[in-house]
């Protein structure tokens, strides 16, 4: 209504300096001009930008800048955000700073994160509204015959093993990770700046194939227990119960510490016992046939005594 109408209204603060961040992820070579031509096309630079020094004074690859955001009434808050996510020639990045949107890494939108995405982004021209042809037409003749996978989408990856018990048996966390990952190479111990082992173990697997999942690969669970030795692995999932969308301090889901079930607790389980190494019934951790051996077991393990043949008995 007038005379309202005549002026730009934005909320209090909204065109403040803020700090901005902005992280090139595999090229750190790329030129200071470029970058700031990249901010201006959506905000207001102040200055040049400065290298982000961690407590080495090493950097980290990350630069911030001081910047004001633009007014623009038809954008949330009445300003111009950047995108949080971008590419500048080939070389991709992210940005961040206060107040910044949620947006998504899979189509780029907002209000939503990529756990919760409902479309699909065409790789070649980034929209939202299709999809690629192959996904597209992926039940069709003659594609229906062949499995289709995102490229690299089992390629090696590094895996970090946590186990609260750093004298667990090497084996046994080998066998736990075979039943969902082939593991390549031999593992690496990780060690802090004083050469102490931080008690982590670092593994190079390629994912297996599983139809059911949503991404078509075989995940192992971010959280585990081999016999009575609790663990967890580097996953962006939760590590309470496994599911995607919510982190372990925000999660209400029950958790059966039995049967590693969800929906129920262990005083009201009925499934049947399982190992937690070789997941297979009817056995536990300390009496699995894949379980390595050690000389604690061979020594506690009840040796087994012959009886003595009756001697014959001679007759008079």
């Amino acid at each position: 209504e007038s005379p309202l109408n005549e002026f730009l209204i934005e909320p209090l603060f909204a065109r403040e300096l803020r700090t901005l961040t902005i992280h090139l992820l595999f090229n750190h070579r790329v030129p200071e001009r470029d970058m700031i031509t990249f901010l201006s096309r959506f905000v207001d630079v102040q200055g040049e930008g400065k290298k982000d020094l961690d407590v080495l004074k090493v950097w980290t690859g990350k630069r911030w800048y001081t910047v004001r955001l633009r007014p623009k009434p038809s954008e949330c808050e009445g300003v111009v955000h950047p995108p949080a996510y971008f590419s500048i020639g080939p070389n991709r990045g992210y940005l961040f700073y206060p107040g910044q949107p949620v947006t998504c890494k899979k189509c780029f939108q907002r209000g939503h994160v990529a756990t919760n995405c409902p479309g699909g982004v065409c790789r070649k021209c980034k929209a939202t509204i299709h999809d690629t042809k192959i996904k597209t037409h992926r039940n069709e003749e003659p594609l229906r015959n062949f499995y289709i996978e995102p490229l690299f989408a089992r390629e090696l990856r590094p895996l970090t093993v946590h186990r609260f018990n750093p004298y667990t048996v090497e084996e046994d966390i080998l066998s736990f990770l075979r039943r969902f990952l082939d593991v390549q190479d031999e593992v690496v111990k990780l060690l802090d700046k004083r050469k102490y082992w931080t008690g982590k173990r670092r593994y190079r697997a390629r994912f297996r194939f599983s139809a059911q999942a949503a991404d078509g690969l075989l995940h192992p669970p971010p959280s585990f227990t081999i016999g009575s030795n609790k663990g967890y692995l580097f996953y962006l999932t939760c590590r309470r119960c496994g599911q995607e969308g919510h982190m372990a301090l925000n999660c209400v889901v029950q958790i059966c510490k039995r049967c590693d079930g969800i929906g129920h607790i262990m005083s009201a389980c009925k499934e049947v016992i399982k190992c937690n190494l070789c997941e297979n019934q009817g056995h536990v951790y300390k009496d699995c046939p894949k379980r390595a051996g050690s000389y604690s077991m061979a020594i506690s393990k009840p040796q087994r005594v012959e009886e003595a043949a009756p001697a014959d008995l001679v007759e008079l």
